[in-house]
């Protein structure tokens, strides 16, 4: 059922399993399941249970991290990773899942690194391709996330009175550096922003709380 995508006959399957055979590779399967469900809240504690049961399982280590980072928890997600690298250094999947736990921490250039020493080992991974353009986007290095090739429209253009390498993209956003478009320059504005727009003042910069 798993294999032709029936997801809930094989979840059901796979309960119905676990219920007269509490085995490991059952609770990995169920949590695969579940993670393709878009359920990997759910996932998580049965790839815990099966580590308890077997702790050397390095594929159940590796689904864990997935469903981790499924989760917006992408700390837990990288030790995981780190904890099967340490024995299996070259473990391909423990590897991309370690460089997308990196990307969700904000650490392109680490993930980039990953990335890019993986399709040295194999150029023809798609996966792998893909996460390192994503990577590279958010570093702006927009030649190599596409092609090995400049491409003009495509260059970064520092928005400010002075040219200025200093900031960071996460910087740049995270911070209200001096830029051409952040001014308070109430007759600009009225020139470039309909009237709505104007009441709100910090529309450079702002930030959203929710309780």
């Amino acid at each position: 059922a798993l294999r032709s995508g029936r997801l809930d006959e094989a979840e059901r399957r796979y309960r119905e399993l676990l219920a007269a055979y509490p085995h490991p590779g059952v609770l990995n399967n169920l949590g695969l399941v579940l993670v393709r469900m878009r359920r990997a809240a759910e996932a998580v504690p049965l790839f815990e249970r099966a580590l308890a049961m077997r702790p050397a399982d390095s594929n159940a280590r590796i689904a864990l991290s997935n469903a981790l980072i499924h989760c917006n928890r992408p700390l837990e997600a990288l030790a995981r990773c780190d904890e099967v690298l340490a024995s299996d250094p070259a473990n391909r999947d423990a590897r991309v899942n370690r460089a997308v736990a990196l990307r969700a921490l904000n650490r392109h250039a680490e993930a980039a690194d990953v990335l890019q020493a993986l399709l040295a080992d194999d150029p023809a991974d798609a996966d792998v391709e893909f996460n390192l353009a994503l990577a590279e986007l958010m570093l702006e290095r927009y030649a190599s996330a596409w092609e090995d090739e400049d491409i003009p429209y495509l260059e970064s253009v520092y928005d400010g009175p002075a040219q200025s390498s200093s900031y960071s993209p996460e910087t740049w956003i995270r911070s209200n550096p001096p830029a051409y478009c952040n001014t308070d320059d109430s007759e600009l504005l009225s020139r470039v922003l309909p009237g709505f727009d104007q009441e709100t003042r910090d529309f450079y910069r702002w930030r959203v709380a929710y309780t």
